[in-house]
């Protein structure tokens, strides 16, 4: 059974960190040496089974990819948090630069142990990049002529602060973060070129897999009905103990025998505890995926 990589940041150590990062830009080095941009990196995409071996899944955005070709293609892909500026500005010409600047917010994201950019619409995610990332220098904008620049463009330019949000990252791992967290695609090099950079060739190195921690496996229609679940019993919970304020409130009107709190009331508050710990405890979830089949090597492949 495989789970998802998701809150895994919260207890990783550095050589876990670099054994999910290897594993997954090996995955895409093989998928952009195929011709295929996944399109939808994010961590509920990223399967992990009992042996420690992480898989890319959904490949429901994924597309074949030609550079000498430039079709055009959707600028509608990827998910807000990990999605490359340039899409956000309507970019239609692209390559693996999408892919990469998703992989760096994984990156980013497993060694503060929270999404570096939640953005909630497209106009706060450009200003959340922007803010970290710097903004593009005047060259890019005209150079690109991207379709909603005059929409977007800050009116202000922005400094690039990668280096002093994430002080406290390893030193090895800023270099990584600030190429594949290039505004400019084109400074973003290749998955081959991250493989090799200083992040990978320092102490501690990336541990085995199998040496990676076992997590329990879950479903996302396991996390659906717990949530579902969660949310009935606080309404119960809120229900009786409004009619326990009534109650007391006419007490107080007119004197009558006192009534103690239905014993009901302490059991669903324990529930609702306990599934209130496993929503916020629970280590990962395995989300439903839909896939274009791809052929993997043995050590990353498509979750079936």
């Amino acid at each position: 059974m495989d789970c998802g990589m998701m809150h895994l940041s919260l207890s990783v150590f550095y050589d876990e960190v670099k054994c999910y990062m290897k594993q997954l830009l090996s995955g895409l080095e093989h998928c952009h040496k195929q011709g295929v941009l996944h399109r939808d990196i994010k961590g509920s995409n990223l399967l992990i089974d009992s042996e420690g071996i992480l898989k890319i899944a959904d490949f429901g955005l994924s597309t074949s990819y030609d550079p000498e070709q430039k079709k055009p293609l959707t600028s509608r892909v990827i998910t807000l948090w990990y999605r490359l500026p340039e899409l956000l500005l309507g970019a239609t010409h692209y390559g693996v630069g999408v892919d990469l600047w998703s992989a760096g917010c994984i990156l980013a994201e497993l060694l503060s142990g929270k999404p570096i950019m939640p953005g909630r619409t497209e106009i706060e995610q450009l200003h959340k990049i922007f803010k970290l990332c710097g903004s593009p220098s005047e060259e890019y904008w005209k150079k690109s002529k991207l379709p909603n620049e005059t929409l977007f463009k800050p009116q202000q330019p922005y400094k690039r602060c990668i280096a002093e949000t994430f002080k406290d990252f390893p030193s090895s791992s800023l270099p990584l973060i600030e190429t594949l967290l290039s505004i400019d695609p084109k400074e973003q090099n290749t998955v081959t070129a991250a493989l090799n950079s200083e992040f990978f060739m320092t102490e501690p190195y990336a541990c085995n897999p199998s040496s990676l921690p076992k997590y329990p496996p879950s479903k996302e229609i396991d996390v659906k009905l717990r949530d579902e679940k969660a949310r009935r019993q606080r309404n119960i919970a809120g229900k009786v103990n409004a009619v326990d304020v009534t109650r007391r409130s006419k007490s107080h009107e007119r004197p009558t025998r006192a009534v103690p709190a239905p014993e009901a009331n302490a059991e669903i508050q324990a529930n609702l505890d306990v599934s209130v710990r496993l929503c916020y405890t629970s280590n990962c979830q395995l989300h439903l995926i839909r896939f274009k089949l791809i052929k993997f090597p043995s050590s990353i492949f498509l979750v079936m």
